[in-house]
């Protein structure tokens, strides 16, 4: 990973043409590394935050609602940065409730509810209605 310091002073032009070279390759809109991250909308700050998680090249990542409250148009681009970080051997924890994020997203599917194991898919078995019906079987279970 780039580092910028050096002989312990911080390189602020060689951090802001990393951070412009980054905002440009996940596509932020305004690519301007001076403007403040709030000021940026949802799906530019999700991406914003991919790009830096890319960058760190952890072993294991948790996101929560990945995709929530951001456009349409910009959920494709977060699942190739997601199926990215998996491809570059981090496992990728995804927690959501939608079902067709999870079979677009996951090569293995936890079902949980109250903390109990509910069903586990994987591979080709993770598809809508196995999710769903897992969903909906244990949600049976746990109302009995």
């Amino acid at each position: 990973m780039e580092t910028f310091f050096k002989a312990g002073w911080l390189r602020k032009r060689a951090e802001l043409r990393s951070v412009e070279k980054q905002m440009h390759e996940v596509g932020a809109v305004p690519a301007n590394p001076k403007q403040p991250f709030a000021s940026f909308s949802g799906g530019n700050q999700q991406k914003l935050v991919l790009a830096l998680v890319l960058r760190l090249a952890p072993r294991v990542v948790v996101l929560d609602d990945p995709t929530q409250g951001v456009d349409v148009e910009t959920i494709p681009e977060l699942y190739r940065f997601i199926r990215q970080l998996a491809e570059q051997g981090c496992a990728v924890v995804v927690v959501t409730a939608d079902v067709d994020e999870i079979v677009d997203l996951c090569d293995r599917v936890v079902v949980l509810q109250r903390g109990e194991l509910v069903d586990e898919l994987a591979g080709s078995n993770v598809t809508v209605e196995t999710v769903g019906l897992a969903i909906t079987q244990g949600s049976r279970e746990g109302a009995r």
